[in-house]
């Protein structure tokens, strides 16, 4: 779960004994983007969230994702993370560098806080997708009736099969792009695509078809 909340750039807010041990504990600053309370202290947890400063924020969100990618986004970024970590203890006159642990003090990006100035209103609706195709093109459907709408970009996660036809999709107002990544990672949602345009992003998977037009619109 906490590996999963890092992929999504969520700032952790761990409730226990600050014995807990977290993954290669010693190696990587959990301070820089999580905090942890003893269950005693329970009630000083919504005070610090609100006197968190925001971009100390978005710093540590970037480190979360940075993270993740890093060392658990993959079972081959756990395996890297631990022949890493075994190295390090087994020739420590040859350890990795703080940046192999920690990464470079501004880690991944997400485009959600990117601090650039839109060229164009509206929002870009970007769809994490696998292969529920009937649903996919539901969710294209009721996005694009909110009219801020500018493009939908499609991050195909599928590596075994590739995405539907472009003559396939449902014919709508605004471009529609088909990104295929390389890995099967939910954090895939987050990469700063250079096909993004607008500074509103609106994620969402490939099953969500609940939002009506009007709440899309007020988002």
């Amino acid at each position: 779960m906490l590996a999963a909340a890092l992929g999504t750039g969520c700032y952790p807010i761990i409730v226990g004994k600050y014995s807990l041990h977290l993954h290669f504990q010693d190696k990587i600053d959990w301070n820089e983007f999580s905090t942890t309370f003893r269950p005693s202290d329970m009630h000083k947890i919504a005070t610090f969230i609100q006197n968190l400063p925001q971009e100390d924020l978005l710093r540590a969100r970037e480190r979360a994702i940075w993270t993740f990618e890093k060392f658990f986004s993959s079972m081959e970024a756990v395996f890297d993370g631990l022949i890493g970590y075994l190295h390090d203890r087994l020739f420590p006159h040859k350890v990795n560098g703080v940046d192999f642990w920690n990464g470079p003090k501004r880690g991944v990006q997400s485009p959600l806080f990117l601090n650039r100035i839109a060229p164009d209103e509206g929002f870009t609706a970007v769809i994490l997708a696998f292969d529920r195709i009937e649903s996919l093109f539901r969710v294209i459907e009721s996005v694009a009736k909110a009219p801020s709408l500018k493009k939908v970009l499609i991050i195909w996660n599928n590596q075994s099969k590739a995405p539907p036809a472009a003559s396939s999709f449902p014919e709508i107002s605004v471009t529609i792009r088909v990104i295929q990544t390389k890995k099967n990672v939910l954090s895939n949602r987050f990469y700063p695509y250079d096909e993004i345009e607008t500074s509103c992003v609106l994620s969402i998977d490939d099953d969500i078809v609940m939002l009506t037009a009007d709440e899309i619109q007020f988002g």
